[in-house]
């Protein structure tokens, strides 16, 4: 019995595939810019102390977010392309279904980087404190939910296709 016979390179049949998918999305929404969305709740309820916790915490996270991203930001998004071009030419032009399903991770967490910076450079730049702050963190949870329930769906319907096409 070889290695390849212990791992399986399916994904899409999997149960593996769709709770690391399912908790990929739920940990990408519950946090807003490292923030737990609780917080912000109670900021808006709660009042003054709460809301100067928040923005205390947006500032920090904000800032550790946009020194990650000053200190390694060529790197990773070098790596980041090529993951996904690797992924995308071996999952959908040479029919790989493990790189297929890394390209469903890939595409969305670029995506999801991308809109979580520039909140970052809003957040320190200070154009948004109090009140605005906390619509704007609410906004960009929405935002990220629907970018994983559009993503959820597109990767439902892609492996659904996937196996009844392949008869697994």
């Amino acid at each position: 019995m070889s290695l390849t016979d212990l791992i399986e390179f399916q994904a899409f049949s999997s149960v593996w595939f769709w709770i690391l998918l399912a908790l990929f999305w739920t940990s990408a929404g519950s946090r807003v810019l490292g923030i737990p969305f609780d917080m912000i709740n109670r900021a808006r309820r709660d009042g003054a102390m709460a809301l100067t916790e928040v923005e205390h915490l947006a500032h920090i996270f904000a800032a550790r977010i946009l020194r990650a991203g000053d200190l390694w930001a060529l790197v990773l998004l070098g790596l980041a392309f090529f993951v996904l071009t690797v992924s995308v030419l071996l999952g959908f032009v040479y029919g790989f279904e493990l790189a297929q399903a890394v390209a469903m991770f890939t595409l969305p967490g670029m995506i999801l980087g991308v809109m979580t910076q520039r909140l970052a450079y809003r957040v320190y730049e200070g154009e948004i404190l109090g009140d605005e702050l906390l619509r704007v963190l609410t906004r960009h949870r929405l935002r990220v939910q629907a970018l994983g329930m559009a993503f959820l769906f597109v990767s439902a319907l892609w492996g659904m296709y996937w196996v009844l096409s392949r008869g697994i």
